[in-house]
């Protein structure tokens, strides 16, 4: 049986040794980025959709009184009905503008 393991064993001790390899001091350094900079529009719709969460996630906390998790995605709710009010008019487009506070916001043409 020894006889069987020693080989098996040998050729581990081959693989991990010639696998291990000694690391470069020389390894590139990685870019940091830039700084992202936002456009008025962007940081104004950057704020509205922070307004939009934590108004959410109130109403939400507010109407649930059990121990259950919620699992809720603004930005999926901002985006469903930014899509919506693209094809919106008159009071439908208003009440999505004022729920969505989309009303500083221009609509895209």
């Amino acid at each position: 049986m020894i006889r069987k393991i020693a080989p098996i064993a040998l050729v581990c001790f081959l693989v991990a040794f010639v696998s291990c390899k000694k690391s470069n001091n020389n390894t590139p350094k990685l870019n940091t980025g830039k700084d992202l900079i936002l456009s008025p529009l962007e940081q104004q719709k950057a704020t509205t959709d922070n307004a939009f969460t934590f108004k959410l996630y109130n109403a939400i906390g507010a109407g649930n009184n059990t121990t259950d998790n919620i699992m809720v995605s603004p930005l999926s709710i901002s985006f469903a009905m930014a899509m919506t009010s693209n094809g919106a008019n008159g009071e439908t487009l208003a009440g999505i503008r004022n729920a969505m506070d989309f009303n500083g916001l221009a609509r895209p043409t």
